[in-house]
């Protein structure tokens, strides 16, 4: 049993390694007008709009609006993957996160993270203002202290 499963595995492994390379890029349209493949994403601009480094600032406010305070963040984006750190200070307490999660580059980010407080989730929304300024909303829940729960709002500028 353990040589078929075996076998197998290396044929499997065997068939990728023929056919990735034979992989074409995925046009953006089913014709072509000028006789050139168009691609589906723009790597001047569309890349850059999936892929980034924002940092910034911002008022964070609990749920039940005790408490208000404020943060700093950085927040590493590419493309469906996103990553962020964050450090939000209160007038009696103060708390760092972490946080990893799924989305579309900046613009819409639900992740999952862990910091002094526990587990939370937090939905999180960010765009550009002007140039390379962004403004970004987002939404914590912590797993098990409700009252830590909070709504922040801040600008940035985009690396």
């Amino acid at each position: 049993m353990k040589t078929i499963n075996h076998s197998m595995t290396s044929a499997f492994i065997i068939c990728l390694i023929c056919l990735l390379p034979m992989h074409k890029p995925a046009m953006a349209a089913p014709f072509n007008l000028q006789g050139k493949p168009r691609p589906l994403i723009n790597k001047n601009d569309d890349y850059k709009r999936l892929m980034g480094l924002t940092a910034g600032v911002g008022a964070i406010e609990t749920e039940d609006n005790k408490q208000q305070g404020r943060l700093v963040y950085a927040n590493a984006y590419m493309f469906w993957f996103n990553f962020s750190i964050e450090y939000q200070d209160f007038d009696d307490r103060s708390m760092t996160n972490t946080y990893t999660g799924l989305g579309l580059g900046r613009y819409l980010q639900i992740q999952y993270g862990y910091g002094d407080e526990g587990y939370l989730m937090r939905a999180r929304s960010e765009f550009e203002v002007i140039g390379k300024f962004t403004v970004f909303i987002a939404r914590e829940r912590y797993r098990d202290k409700p009252a830590f729960d909070n709504y922040s709002a801040g600008i940035g500028y985009n690396f």
